[in-house]
């Protein structure tokens, strides 16, 4: 049995008492978050953590978005770039979809979720684009050789009449937004309206939820955790939509905790800013060298997270390694690497934010 063949669908229920610890959580981390984003350099930031949210909730589906022409358009809806910076017409939809999710506070319609749909399919060729599937929809597992249906979606013919049931729910719920991002999710999919789409709809859906509340461009989205879960995501989702259960109560607490990883993620990005910004004032006032200088904004600008060592050096600032060890020397002495535990044929370092 599947959740939409319960006598009550669509009329979710779940554990109050469950879920609240984990809303006053959330609660109190925006609150944190959004109190660095006033004193942070913002849409620097934003730019980065919009870019990462469309990435990631593609690549849940396997499919790679070129990460530079998605930063480019979006750097330039944000006002990163200039008016005339060239970017990737092909790439602009999918961002412009997000931002009409994120900053239009107006209410959810089917209109817009079809826009969105559209623009998220535009490069998949002989995909049904801005309109309801008109035929079946599955979801199976097991590959070509032996496929197993794991989920039969509504028909076609009620299809229409659910999602006007699901706007209403959006538009009109009760509870917060936190949990209703939650149970739209799983609604939306529930009723999977799209030949395709219907997963990153879903998540866009999401984000309009969390975000039809805030002034700011959001730091924090949940597809990034979403990615880094992708085998428990699909089980969760799997086992509530296939229940005869309208209580969503593990659904929803499973996804608010990873609202709250991408949360914790958020606010130690903007934390690893502040220090950014510290280091390079510190480089400012020091009298180093070309090569050191070119190392340090190479090894910040990549977000470098592997040893350090004379032979990168070299290679990075085009010099002898003899070289490289008397700049890293005083790189150590200055405060800006530390020297880590190993021989001397072994000798490696990091970056000390």
């Amino acid at each position: 049995m599947y959740i939409y063949q319960n006598n009550d669908w669509p009329d979710f229920r779940f554990d109050e008492k469950a879920v609240r610890p984990i809303e006053e959580q959330l609660m109190e981390m925006r609150g944190f978050l959004s109190g660095l984003m006033s004193v942070e350099d913002g849409n620097g930031s934003a730019c980065d953590a919009l870019v990462d949210s469309l990435c990631s909730s593609w690549e849940i589906e396997g499919i790679s978005l070129p990460k530079a022409e998605i930063h480019s358009s979006t750097a330039r809806r944000l006002g990163v770039l200039s008016i005339a910076a060239e970017t990737d017409r092909r790439f602009d939809g999918i961002v412009d979809a997000l931002f009409d999710a994120i900053q239009n506070h107006g209410p959810l319609t089917i209109e817009r979720i079809l826009s969105w749909q559209r623009k998220i399919v535009a490069e998949d060729p002989g995909v049904k684009k801005g309109a309801f599937r008109d035929g079946p929809a599955y979801i199976v597992s097991g590959g070509m050789k032996e496929p197993r249906i794991i989920y039969e979606a509504p028909p076609a013919s009620e299809v229409h009449a659910m999602m006007s049931r699901f706007i209403e729910s959006v538009n009109g719920h009760s509870c917060s937004d936190f949990a209703l991002s939650a149970a739209a999710h799983l609604h939306f999919v529930a009723i999977h309206p799209f030949e395709d789409g219907n997963g990153r709809t879903a998540r866009m859906i999401s984000d309009y939820v969390l975000h039809r509340s805030a002034q700011d461009i959001p730091m924090a989205f949940v597809s990034n955790e979403l990615l880094k879960r992708r085998r428990e995501y699909y089980t969760v989702l799997d086992r509530t939509s296939r229940s005869d259960s309208l209580d969503i109560t593990e659904w929803i607490c499973w996804f608010l905790e990873r609202l709250m990883d991408a949360y914790a993620d958020a606010i130690a990005r903007i934390h690893r800013s502040f220090r950014i910004r510290s280091f390079y004032a510190r480089m400012k006032e020091r009298d180093l060298n070309d090569r050191q200088r070119k190392f340090l904004e190479r090894v910040l600008r990549d977000d470098w997270t592997g040893p350090l060592t004379a032979k990168k050096y070299a290679a990075i600032a085009s010099c002898h390694v003899d070289t490289a060890n008397r700049d890293l020397k005083k790189l150590v002495a200055d405060g800006f690497i530390i020297k880590e535990d190993g021989g001397s044929k072994n000798t490696h370092y990091s970056i000390h934010l």
